[in-house]
């Protein structure tokens, strides 16, 4: 499985990490034990796996130390990392689809093993950070926004007619996880990565608030070999089939 660094670096100061939602539908998504009864419903649509290596362990929880998965404002959002992956698809190849994300070595505090941290199934994608801004809810932006929150995932628009051109947008609030002094300026390829040679920018990533699970400590673990790279299924049932419950 494909590996995602993202605000890999353990910070030590406010914002140090995402919170898990305490309301709403994901909230109720959390920790779920029988995913295949949570699932109930149709098991179409690829599911695309990968390993979080912002993930880190805490005492016997998993925290998340990066800015994607971001799952701040009831939704998650995949809009910072695996930004390669997300040119596989045009935005509206995106929807319906699954991601999946595993912890890695550094969640090894808690497991040895590669343990599922999140699962949604896309229900939009935006081309730009522009139209994903004009997309979400007021209240999502609040939560999600990288001008405010330094593992915020979404960056708010400013003037200019380029949707790709990171000076058109406002700049990460100092500290971000994509503005470090070893990367400063990383946090630009989240506006204008492109795949020169299908001329595809990276589709922006924003889950089913129903279709999203998270989980802060194991309960699924990959029951195969790890993967290093990115594995891509054909359907949830075959995801279903690579997966061992823990307790």
């Amino acid at each position: 499985m494909e590996r995602s660094n993202c605000g890999s670096k353990k910070d030590t100061v406010d914002e140090a990490v995402q919170l898990f939602p305490s309301t709403g539908s994901l909230a109720k998504n959390v920790n779920v034990v029988d995913l295949g009864s949570a699932l109930s419903g149709s098991l179409d649509g690829n599911v695309y796996a990968y390993v979080v290596a912002s993930i880190w362990g805490e005492g016997a929880k998993f925290v998340q130390r990066g800015s994607a998965p971001n799952f701040q404002g009831g939704i998650i959002t995949l809009c910072t990392c695996k930004r390669r992956m997300r040119t596989f698809r045009r935005p509206e190849g995106w929807r319906g689809v699954w991601i999946a994300g595993f912890c890695g070595t550094k969640a090894r505090a808690v497991t040895s093993r590669q343990a599922l941290f999140y699962l949604m199934q896309v229900k939009d994608a935006y081309e730009s950070h522009r139209d994903l801004w004009k997309a979400l809810p007021n209240s999502v932006r609040t939560a999600k926004t990288a001008r405010v929150h330094r593992l915020g995932d979404v960056y708010e628009p400013r003037s200019g007619d380029d949707p790709f051109d990171p000076g058109t947008y406002y700049p990460p609030v100092e500290k971000h996880s994509h503005a470090s002094e070893r990367w400063p300026d990383e946090w630009r390829e989240d506006m204008k990565y492109l795949v020169k040679k299908t001329r595809r920018h990276t589709a922006l990533l924003v889950g089913d608030r129903d279709g999203s699970y998270l989980w802060n400590s194991p309960r699924f673990i990959y029951s195969r070999v790890p993967h290093r790279g990115q594995k891509k299924l054909e359907n949830l049932g075959a995801f279903l089939a690579e997966l061992k419950h823990c307790r």
